[in-house]
């Protein structure tokens, strides 16, 4: 059985390993405020740690704020965009400190490093395999390297997302149709603050039955390495793309063996943005902003704002 999203895998997860009030687990700071749910609703502490603009860790920053609490029990090991992090590097400070591992791979579900699937590195892991396959629910939870079997209460399928699901699948074959919808609805593709994409709560429910369909096929590893090639080829020519519109690179280079969520790249001032966005548009690709921000003492740090709006994302088809 699959999760309906990620998070609720994580909170499960998260139970797994026995937290204790006042337990503090360290997250990257710049990271979609979703994430944070499961840890609010178990009363687990956060404490960000940096990663600068390639979504790197700052090692030794990370690592001295291991060591001025001892309260800290646990790090989230990200891979944006579905870009394995260094996960050495990670596996060696969590032993060296005898901390748990929490391995967040929603963005790269099918995405395989030394022959290993990504989710399945840290003493738990999640994945969010409807953020590649297009469909309404699927999300995964790895203790270790198995996948766990969901024990979550969960509410009834509404019909409604199962019609989503539907058109969202159906869409994805039909670029055409999509755009004009698109332009029929005028739908908003871009957010001036990173408050504009703060999400209701939402609950754990069952999963819908094409969801369930695209999701079982989706255990078929021959059939998502397909599709991981299909994305990292596109990646490749969105990076020459926004490159001579004057778009500068997140990652100097793809993971050969990943399977990306998105497209990232930045851009040198808001004016900029704009003008890109709407020649990429022009072009046929369709652009987001990305995360949800959390907020941080009641606000967003500014730098983590400014990055944000710098930030530019464009969907990757199957």
């Amino acid at each position: 059985m699959y999760y309906s999203h990620a998070r609720f895998a994580l909170e499960d997860g998260l139970n797994s390993l026995g937290f204790k009030d006042n337990d503090i687990v360290l997250i990257p700071d710049y990271i979609c405020e979703a994430v944070l749910q499961p840890f609010i609703c178990l009363n687990i502490r956060i404490i960000f740690y940096k990663i600068d603009e390639s979504f790197c860790v700052l090692k030794n920053s990370l690592e001295t704020q291991i060591k001025e609490n001892d309260q800290i029990k646990a790090i989230m090991m990200v891979h944006f965009f579905g870009q394995p992090a260094d996960i050495d590097w990670f596996r060696y400070i969590t032993k060296k400190y005898n901390l748990y591992l929490i391995e967040d791979n929603a963005h790269g579900f099918g995405g395989v490093v030394d022959g290993k699937l990504l989710g399945k590195f840290g003493d738990i892991g999640i994945s969010s395999p409807r953020k590649i396959i297009n469909c309404q629910h699927g999300g995964i939870l790895y203790l270790g390297d198995q996948k766990y079997l969901m024990k979550s209460s969960m509410h009834k399928a509404n019909i409604f997302l199962t019609i989503s699901s539907i058109l969202k699948q159906g869409l994805s074959y039909s670029p055409l149709i999509k755009e004009i919808l698109r332009k029929l609805l005028r739908k908003k593709i871009i957010f001036s603050e990173p408050e504009d994409l703060v999400e209701n709560y939402i609950y754990q429910t069952k999963v819908d039955f094409l969801s369930n369909f695209l999701l079982k096929k989706a255990e078929n590893q021959s059939y998502i390495n397909k599709i991981a090639i299909n994305r990292r080829i596109q990646w490749n020519i969105l990076m020459d793309v926004t490159e001579k519109l004057g778009g500068q690179r997140v990652f100097n280079n793809i993971h050969d063996t990943s399977c990306p969520w998105a497209y990232p790249f930045y851009v040198n001032d808001w004016n900029k943005r704009e003008e890109l966005i709407f020649e990429l548009k022009k072009m046929g690709y369709e652009c987001f902003s990305w995360p949800a921000l959390p907020k941080y003492n009641d606000t967003i740090e500014l730098d983590l704002r400014n990055r944000w709006k710098r930030l530019i994302c464009i969907s990757l088809k199957n």
